[in-house]
């Protein structure tokens, strides 16, 4: 393929070639040097720096972990706030083999084992900022009052440790044993003897008791009680402590943050996340002092028991949580809204390699239009850009790296145009995102359909009925791998958005369709970031409607274990029976006579 070559001389090639030779400005969040100096606000933090506790979705790379590490950077300034982050991916491990355990008993006990590590996470992260917060203290109060101050953050926290890492003592039973003894003296006159001895399992309590001699005045008998106990972490324990921490050190708000909430199950061969969530609830809900934030992508979230009401374990939105933002959706309102965020998102990344592109931003922050002619040579190759990549952050700068590396970084000479973001778009598209999906797979027999559709319609826009889009997995399934985009409900028109869901099909699938019709790309330049619904779409809406109801999967559940899975799976569909412990559940479709 043929590099664009720039027309006009470049101002700022060479400062633009020395921000990109370090190979990758960053791709994930948590490979930042920091958080806040590279967040593109809109509000978000602002939006979940409450008491609230809030749930926090969007796809990959949209930017849920830098959200929440910008607001942990943000509060470490505060006088009357700190803030814990924890990722569940450190928490998360895969559990030993499982032998013998029922799936349910498999998973309380990996959901204690997971929670217990979050825990320790937790009191280390807590203790840490605890100790900067008082740093912060020691320069407005009295010696004598720090100092007794330290004495009972030292006790308190001592307490914390014990209380996760040991428990609460609780009995498990008592046990007698007698014994029968001939003397020799004629009576005993002996008084009771108690005597303690620790054993591994727990306290062993003896109590010696002496007894009258009978009529013979020989025999004596002896009792020994055993008392075994056990220590279990109470949640109770460790939120009555954790709220005395923060009374003392008059701290208004502990920001527990949460992240990579989906990786719980992701280790796991158990259903975990009620479980989980439930004593996360029990520790550290309904505190005015403790907000709890957790940031997830929402198809593979699981907040309450759905299967069973009547048991219902984990955390209830609307109730115990509400929802934040939708990082998926929220910011992209307009074009002029979305051009500007992936301006600034890609000038702030740039920047830090290369401080001497400060030149191009004025003291209000404003980014000059320079900044986009010099990378792309005008904005219908940068729209295409952003098209191509749909507003999401990681994608974009991915995106960007690929292109920079095809032109060798040479921005004095060449520019990123649209030819060229067609180009990678559709080799990403060939060598990953097409061979992500099962061939067998619904969610591919659905691709198939969409496929379809934009070859008759010649579109990229579809609807879908909005009572089936949170039932579809096939539909979750495309979304999840990017193959499909949820335009924002706030972009559509009111006709639309009371029935339908409004998606745009991948611009690598696009443009790789495009390209196998032997058209002119030229047509990519035309797309806009956000599409737009004429008079002409609204007066016909059936015709862009997709049926996604065939493919829907349903849900079995097995009595006997336990296991989930789809009533499409092969053995459920052949003998009526379940996949992992072959117990009967309904009679097999093709079943002999």
């Amino acid at each position: 393929m043929k590099i664009k070559t720039r027309k006009a001389t470049s101002l700022y090639g060479k400062l633009l070639e020395k921000a990109i030779e370090r190979e990758e400005p960053w791709l994930q969040s948590q490979d930042l040097p920091n958080y806040l100096d590279f967040y593109v606000d809109r509000g978000q933090i602002s939006g979940i720096r409450n008491n609230s506790s809030e749930l926090i979705v969007g796809r990959r790379g949209t930017g849920k972990t830098h959200l929440l590490g910008s607001l942990k950077e943000l509060v470490v300034s505060s006088n009357n706030e700190i803030a814990v982050f924890i990722s569940i991916f450190e928490c998360a491990q895969t559990p030993p083999a499982l032998g013998s355990e029922t799936t349910e008993f498999a998973a309380n006990r990996i959901s204690k084992e997971m929670f217990v590590s979050f825990l320790r996470e937790f009191l280390y992260q807590f203790s840490d900022a605890a100790d900067a917060f008082m740093v912060k203290k020691k320069g407005t109060l009295p010696k004598s009052e720090i100092k007794l101050l330290d004495v009972k953050l030292n006790d308190l926290f001592g307490k914390l440790l014990e209380a996760i890492e040991v428990g609460r003592k609780y009995s498990l039973g008592r046990t007698s044993r007698e014994t029968i003894k001939e003397l020799r003296l004629e009576k005993s006159n002996a008084v009771g003897d108690v005597s303690f001895k620790l054993s591994e399992r727990g306290i062993k309590a003896t109590l010696g008791v002496g007894l009258g001699a009978g009529r013979s005045g020989n025999i004596e008998t002896k009792e020994e009680v055993e008392v075994e106990n056990t220590f279990h972490i109470d949640l109770k324990d460790v939120r009555n402590i954790t709220e005395d921490i923060l009374s003392i050190l008059r701290i208004d708000t502990l920001y527990i943050l949460a992240d990579e909430w989906m990786e719980l199950e992701k280790a796991t061969p158990s259903a975990i996340q009620p479980l989980f969530a439930q004593m996360l609830k029990i520790t550290f809900f309904n505190s005015k002092h403790i907000a709890v934030k957790i940031a997830s992508i929402w198809s593979q979230t699981t907040l309450y028991d759905r299967k069973d009401m009547g048991k219902s374990k984990g955390i209830q939105l609307g109730h115990d949580l509400i929802r934040g933002p939708d990082l998926d959706i929220d910011f992209i309102k307009d074009e002029l809204e979305v051009h500007e965020f992936c301006k600034e998102m890609l000038f702030r990344r740039l920047k830090f390699v290369c401080p001497e592109l400060q030149r191009l931003e004025d003291r209000e922050g404003n980014i000059d239009d320079i900044f986009i002619t010099e990378l792309f040579d005008n904005t219908r190759n940068f729209n295409a850009f952003i098209a191509a990549t749909h507003g999401i952050p990681r994608q974009l700068m991915h995106l960007f790296i690929k292109c920079a590396a095809k032109i060798k970084g040479d921005f004095t000479n060449h520019v990123i145009d649209y030819k060229l973001v067609s180009s990678i778009s559709t080799m990403l598209y060939r060598e990953q995102k097409r061979k992500a999906i099962d061939p067998a797979s619904s969610a591919q027999k659905l691709l198939n359909t969409i496929n379809n559709y934009m070859e008759s319609n010649d579109r990229r826009t579809f609807l879908v009925e909005s009572g089936g889009v949170s039932k579809s997995t096939a539909l979750r399934k495309l979304v999840d791998e990017e193959h499909i985009h949820q335009i924002p409900s706030a972009s559509t028109p009111r006709v639309i958005r009371e029935k339908y869901k409004a998606f745009h099909i991948d611009f690598g699938n696009y443009a790789d369709w495009v390209e196998s019709k032997q058209e002119d790309i030229s047509s990519l330049l035309s797309i806009s970031i956000l599409p737009i619904f004429g008079k002409s779409v609204l007066d016909n809406l059936n015709d862009y409607v997709i049926d996604i109801s065939e493919y829907d999967e349903g849900i079995v559940d097995c009595r006997s274990c336990g296991f989930s899975f789809t009533d499409r799976n092969p053995v459920y569909l052949k003998f009526g029976s379940c996949p992992k412990c072959a117990e009967d559940i309904k009679a097999p479709v093709n079943a002999i006579e």
